[in-house]
């Protein structure tokens, strides 16, 4: 039985980071896209243009946060916490596997709101987004306010 978590637990982790790895270069790529097609407007635009600052600030605003310096970190706390209700869901969903038919089969649900809330957590918690001292999500004012 340990051999099949351990197995279970090897097999998640390595997906997850997979999966993980796969968005964030096709998300670096997309962005690099758009800043350079967003480059080439600028260069169309008149020069004292007020649409031509702005986009010059949406630019700076992007290659910085591109380059990391843009300020914005992701919540490890709430990445453990989701992984956690991850692999209590594959547990569950073992040990309800194993203890055949019956009430036991019930337990389904309970296996199924483990993995909701993980993978809900984990969605929110991954995406970098500014935050304060206490690693709670800040809400920045518009642009132009």
């Amino acid at each position: 039985m340990s051999d099949l978590i351990t197995l279970l637990t090897v097999a998640v982790t390595g997906v997850v980071g997979i999966v993980v790895a796969l968005i964030r270069d096709r998300a670096n790529r997309d962005a690099r896209a758009k800043i350079a097609v967003d480059l080439e407007i600028l260069d169309k635009l008149e020069v004292q243009s007020e649409s031509r600052e702005e986009l010059k600030k949406s630019i700076d605003r992007r290659v910085l946060e591109l380059a990391g310096a843009g300020g914005k970190t992701r919540d490890f706390f709430g990445i453990s916490l989701a992984t956690l209700f991850i692999g209590l869901g594959v547990a569950m969903l073992y040990l309800v596997q194993s203890l055949g038919n019956g009430y036991w089969i019930f337990l389904h649900l309970l296996t199924a709101l483990f993995f909701l809330f993980g993978v809900v957590g984990l969605g929110e918690s991954v995406k970098k987004t500014h935050r304060d001292e206490r690693g709670r999500k800040v809400t920045l004012p518009p642009r132009g306010a």
